[in-house]
């Protein structure tokens, strides 16, 4: 297992994403929202109306509600969106991240002035 100091990451950093995996992130992501199109797809498959019959799934409609405490029910169901909204924010992250700029502090600063004398 790798230490904070082996990844790049400052005693005490709370990154979550490190050097090395941001460059994974944006050589993969960064001008190919095919592939974020892709995985939306595959995370999150939505009802297709050219499927032929009996071959169409949605994978998050299998919770079964007939005859059921209805709190239970409603639970199931908000973890249920819970997960589709944590996919479709996940993949939103990775399309910003690999669009987000190295700045160098000299850059910062640079904009820094730019900003203030607007």
């Amino acid at each position: 297992m790798n230490t904070p100091t082996q990844t790049g990451q400052a005693k005490g950093s709370q990154m979550r994403i490190n050097p090395e995996e941001m460059a994974i992130i944006k050589s993969t992501f960064k001008n190919n929202e095919a592939l974020l199109k892709l995985m939306r797809k595959m995370f999150l498959p939505e009802l297709d109306p050219q499927a032929p019959m009996a071959q169409m799934v949605d994978l998050y409609r299998t919770i079964q509600t007939k005859d059921r405490d209805p709190v239970t029910v409603w639970a199931e169901l908000t973890a249920r969106n819970m997960v589709i909204d944590h996919v479709e924010n996940v993949l939103m992250q990775l399309y910003v991240m690999a669009l987000s700029e190295e700045l160098t502090p000299e850059q910062i600063k640079d904009k820094a002035k730019q900003d203030s004398s607007k």
